[in-house]
């Protein structure tokens, strides 16, 4: 980063001494060059951000230098992180229809807000009488300018890609790929929209859940395939198909291992001893997931393995505890699905649940 500002300082300090503006000192216009970085990716991740309101998309995350911005049930918590990134909007959308073109207007949007700044900038250290002050917002038209055209241009570096490089990704890359980038974006975007397991794309959990291996030999870390399964049961239960979500709940199982995620196996202990009746096989998967996972989750496995058993006063409880839980979070998709979930549990045992406020 101070490479690069001091590379920029030095152009455009020529450029200036080019039209008649002097600078103060070498020192100063570099202070200038780094000062002004964080205005420029200000416009630029807000171009993320607008095109994603105007999409539907729901951000959860905007981080502007070391400034993080996040959602949280109560509104936006901000903090200063340890680690500089140079900016970031993570957010989901409200619907997958015409996904890649959505993808791609979000991608095109955070260089053209680099532009919009440029100009902006430009039109304030023209009108600024003070040479100081002029000086300022030149530098800032400078960075957003090279901010803007350094991510037009498709490139890699680390974990991180350009924007010119994510939009030939969503142009160009196979149906494959893009099924997988929706599928990475399912789960967030029912947690953060009203979008609920039900509501997502059927073609798409039907080909994520069905897609045949390509004959390579897959990296044991590489848990893609349970991941879609998972889907696809949480599709169907939703959506109240419960034998097509027994159905990928079995492959599910059958391929499952100890690191995979605990929601696997608290959904078996769920599912059984609720649609199967089983106390004894769900009571196992419940005493074999010991990790952390979000308490209406595991309250709902656990009521489920007590009704089974029946034990409705215990069972109540543990209900009684998720909904109450579940009614300190964020409206969203993920909640109402959870929460449909365990009034049909407490309208088993012949009692009515609230709608939240």
């Amino acid at each position: 980063m101070l490479r690069r500002a001091v590379v920029v300082a030095v152009i455009w300090v020529g450029v200036m001494v080019a039209i008649g503006i002097q600078p103060a000192s070498v020192l100063g216009v570099l202070a200038l060059s780094l000062v002004t970085i964080p205005l420029a990716i200000l416009f630029h991740e807000g171009g993320h951000w607008a095109a994603g309101w105007a999409l539907g998309h729901r951000c959860l995350k905007f981080v502007v230098g070391p400034l993080e911005l996040t959602r949280v049930a109560s509104g936006w918590r901000a903090r200063f992180q340890d680690k500089w990134r140079t900016g970031a909007v993570y957010a989901y959308p409200s619907s997958f229809e015409q996904f890649r073109l959505q993808m791609g207007i979000s991608a095109v949007a955070g260089p053209m807000g680099s532009f919009v700044g440029a100009v902006v900038f430009l039109w304030f250290g023209h009108v600024a009488e003070d040479p100081s002050f002029a000086w300022f917002w030149f530098f800032a038209a400078a960075w957003s300018a090279v901010l803007g055209v350094e991510n037009l241009r498709p490139f890699q570096w680390g974990g991180h890609q350009s924007d010119g490089y994510s939009l030939l990704e969503f142009l160009l890359q196979r149906q494959e790929g893009i099924d997988a980038i929706q599928r990475r974006m399912l789960a967030g975007s029912s947690q953060v929209t009203d979008l609920r397991p039900r509501d997502w794309p059927r073609d798409l959990i039907l080909r994520l859940a069905e897609a045949v291996p390509d004959g390579h030999l897959l990296h044991h870390k590489d848990r893609s395939r349970q991941d879609n399964l998972y889907c696809a049961y949480l599709h169907f239960l939703d959506s109240g198909d419960t034998g097509k979500a027994r159905l990928y709940l079995d492959r599910l199982l059958a391929g499952w291992r100890a690191d995979d995620p605990p929601e696997h196996a608290l959904e078996a202990a769920y599912f059984l001893a609720f649609h199967g009746g089983d106390a004894a096989a769900s009571g196992k998967w419940l005493e074999t997931e010991a990790r952390n996972a979000e308490p209406w989750l595991r309250g709902r496995a656990a009521a489920a393995v007590e009704q089974a058993g029946g034990n409705r006063d215990k069972a109540r409880e543990l209900i009684m505890e998720s909904l109450a839980a579940l009614r300190a979070v964020r409206p969203c998709g993920a909640r109402q699905y959870e929460m449909d979930l365990l009034g049909e549990m407490l309208q088993r045992q012949g009692a009515a649940v609230k709608s939240p406020a």
